[in-house]
């Protein structure tokens, strides 16, 4: 068994002991946890054409309340202790705690100094920037992390800081006064939970942030609450192993190190790909791009293709992050077989999103065609004036114009509605009539 097998499975086996129907999860976690002991431990990176990749990972759990969210990160927080990554938690973000605050004093001494010409702004060794948790941790736990997916005031910026932050290299950037803009590289991981929110999939269509990070879409069945509820009435306590934890982490590094160690005798700058593991990505990415054109079209399926584009970035660290478990400096096909599940959860939470969206779309439109047809009930073969259905629609619907417009027409498209043009006796454009189309059977109201 492959080591990146193995110890996830041990890592979500600790997870199993404090947070029940949470193994998607777990592997969510492992494979952040995973990613910045690599990214901090082994200096190697990953050559992708030209670009250069490192391996950090973060990732949204978004679940029902209640579900046992918070215990498993608790296992995370453990296991990230353990491994001397330092994280912070934290509920909401702002310029001052995430970025960071420009110390006025110093700031002021700084600018006196420059002013009489005690020294250059060059050579003055006084900085009153105080940097934030990007700069100060390598993973943040954005605990009930709603900022994150509701659109709000601060959404925006929130996204626009995120977005360079996750990228390779990790930069942040942003202008808290005129003479002292912030920057500096992070190499931080965002691990966000909250709870399930039914417009979220309004946020994934209009913000390429969610293609940065992996993305996981649960729901608790009743069932399986009942379970939850009846553990915690039992006094269903912590039972995770500290010391295994503890073990845990140092078996890992005990790998990273030792991998690390020898890609510096061996000089090694880079972790290499093999063409049975291109061919791999290829087919993976081939085949769940295949799954979307087949059960999506239009703005839905626009939306959807580029996460498969980014999948691509996160398959190559996660194949590279199983090959140095094992000791290679080459990812193999069975690398990409090994990450291979994680994707498709990720991917696969996207599409269930969007699908859910576009079911709920289909339901409402079959309504609102349904009321049409009623309302053409008593039409006759001649039809009724377009100008009149459109007013009446919008009366019984409450609907505007233009919606009204695209519903009559998608019909007309589809066949349920007919269309008669009426050429007037004196000049003017012909009058048109609509009517059911009797042929094809009256929609279910």
């Amino acid at each position: 068994m492959a080591l990146f097998v193995k110890y996830m499975d041990d890592f979500i086996a600790q997870v199993e002991k404090v947070s029940l129907f949470n193994e998607n999860f777990g592997k969510m976690l492992f494979t952040v946890c995973l990613s910045q002991m690599v990214d901090k431990y082994f200096a190697p990176s990953i050559k992708m054409g030209n670009n250069v990749l490192r391996y950090r990972l973060s990732a949204l759990l978004i679940s029902p309340s209640r579900s046992g969210k918070g215990q498993a990160t608790k296992v995370a927080k453990e296991f990230l202790t353990a491994a001397d990554i330092q994280w912070v938690k934290t509920t909401q973000f702002t310029d001052a705690g995430m970025i960071g605050t420009i110390d006025k004093d110093i700031a002021k001494l700084a600018s006196m100094m420059v002013a009489k010409g005690a020294a250059s702004a060059e050579a003055l060794d006084l900085d009153p920037i105080i940097p934030g948790d990007l700069k100060n941790y390598r993973v943040i736990f954005f605990d009930e992390a709603k900022s994150l997916v509701v659109p709000g005031k601060w959404t925006q910026n929130i996204y626009e800081i995120l977005q360079e932050a996750l990228d390779d290299p990790g930069i942040v950037r942003k202008k808290l006064s005129d003479k002292y803009p912030i920057t500096y590289e992070t190499h931080v991981s965002i691990i966000a939970t909250t709870y399930y929110l039914k417009n979220f999939h309004q946020t994934l269509m209009e913000q390429g942030f969610f293609q940065r990070i992996l993305v996981l879409v649960e729901q608790i069945s009743p069932e399986q609450r009942k379970k939850l509820n009846d553990a915690i009435c039992l006094d269903w306590t912590d039972n995770t192993d500290d010391a295994h934890i503890k073990n845990l982490a140092a078996d890992m590094l005990d790998c990273i190190h030792a991998a690390n160690k020898e890609c510096k005798e061996k000089e090694m700058d880079f972790i290499q790909t093999t063409p049975e593991a291109r061919k791999a990505v290829k087919n993976l990415i081939g085949s769940h791009l295949q799954h979307m054109r087949t059960h999506f079209s239009g703005s839905d399926l626009e939306v959807l293709m580029p996460f498969t584009t980014g999948c691509i970035e996160k398959i190559w660290k996660m194949g590279a992050m199983s090959a140095i478990l094992d000791n290679r400096y080459a990812v193999s096909a069975i690398d990409i077989a090994n990450v291979k599940e994680i994707i498709g959860l990720y991917l696969n939470s996207i599409m269930n999103e969007i699908l859910a969206n576009v079911e709920q779309k289909t339901t409402q439109r079959e309504k609102y065609e349904a009321r049409i047809m009623q309302v053409l009930k008593t039409v006759g073969e001649g039809g009724v004036p377009k100008t009149e259905l459109y007013r009446v629609i919008q009366d019984r619907l409450g609907l505007d114009y233009n919606r009204v417009v695209n519903i009559v027409r998608r019909m007309v498209d589809n066949g349920s509605l007919l269309v008669r043009k009426e050429k007037p006796s004196g000049k003017g454009r012909p009058k048109e009539y609509i009517s059911p189309n009797v042929n094809q059977g009256e929609l279910k109201a």
